[in-house]
């Protein structure tokens, strides 16, 4: 029975235990949700307070822009009128001046041609200097109403929509990057062009100076071979002209040591044998060049290939 009963007060404790968490639980909800509110409001009167003063600067802001848009209309207005005074002032001075000098003109009529040419001449340039000083004046009086309206277009622009005016400038920058990386591309691929043209044409130039510089070494080789060749066969003629030369020394004076010879005949015999000597001597000669010849053309063909 004791045990039953504290079963059920521990059951009823837990309970209690379980009720009082959940209201803490619910009490915790209800005060965050509380909190959450009290931070939306507090949100939405700082933005409601920082939109009232957005609103006042811009208001501010618009009244200024107002007085100086103002201000600056007076001064251009006054500046227009000095403008305005100071043209009339300088017509004035230029009928007058001009005035004086017809008047000089018509006295000075009956004067040299000379001098009423200079006159004229000298009339001419004041009045272009006069005529270049207005309008140079207005062209000024011109750019500045230009450059107040434009800074007032710009600024009615600029209060109008600056979003729209930042999209331009990304745009004009866009655009610009575009143009610039075309421009880029466009001078290196002319770059490119002209350096390979240039390589191009110094492996010509660098193939025509080697065919060249291959070409005067050969015919060189092949004069130096020629001349080689000639001397060497000439050396060679001569060298078995004189042991034949010699031989036949050896014949005579052993022919005449033994008593051999016949006077006429034998001289006769000696002149035929003599030409027929040169005649072989002549023919090995021409024999011997032409081979020489032949293989110098040989060599210098082989060394071209």
């Amino acid at each position: 029975m004791n045990l039953r009963h504290q079963m059920v007060r521990e059951n009823r404790e837990r309970r209690q235990r379980e009720d009082d968490k959940r209201r803490q639980q619910v009490n915790m909800k209800k005060e965050a949700r509380l909190a959450a509110q009290k931070l939306i409001l507090k949100e939405q009167k700082e933005r409601e307070s920082r939109a009232r003063q957005e609103d006042q600067q811009l208001k501010k802001e618009m009244a200024r822009i107002r007085k100086e848009m103002h201000d600056d209309r007076t001064k251009k207005e006054e500046e227009m009128k000095k403008q305005r005074e100071e043209k009339e002032t300088l017509d004035k001075l230029a009928r007058e001046e001009l005035d004086r000098q017809t008047a000089a003109e018509q006295r000075e009529m009956m004067a040299s041609h000379r001098a009423e040419s200079d006159r004229r001449k000298q009339l001419l340039l004041k009045r272009q200097m006069l005529s270049a000083r207005i309008a140079s004046r207005n062209l000024q009086c011109l750019h500045r109403h230009l450059t107040a309206w434009y800074d007032l277009v710009l600024s009615r622009r600029l209060l109008q929509g600056k979003v729209k005016a930042m999209a331009d400038w990304k745009l004009m920058l866009r655009v610009w990057g575009a143009w610039r990386s075309h421009v880029r591309g466009r001078r290196l691929e002319v770059e490119t062009e002209l350096h390979e043209r240039n390589i191009i044409e110094a492996e010509r130039h660098k193939l025509i100076a080697e065919r060249h510089f291959s070409h005067t070494i050969l015919r060189r080789c092949m004069l130096s071979w020629q001349q080689f060749a000639a001397e060497s066969v000439q050396r060679k003629e001569l060298e078995e002209e004189q042991a034949r030369t010699k031989n036949k020394m050896a014949a005579l004076l052993s022919a005449v040591a033994e008593g051999k010879l016949c006077g006429k005949s034998e001289a006769g015999s000696e002149t035929g044998a003599d030409n027929s000597v040169r005649s072989k001597v002549s023919s090995a000669r021409s024999t011997q060049s032409a081979k020489a010849q032949s293989k110098a053309v040989s060599f210098c063909c082989h060394i071209s290939v």
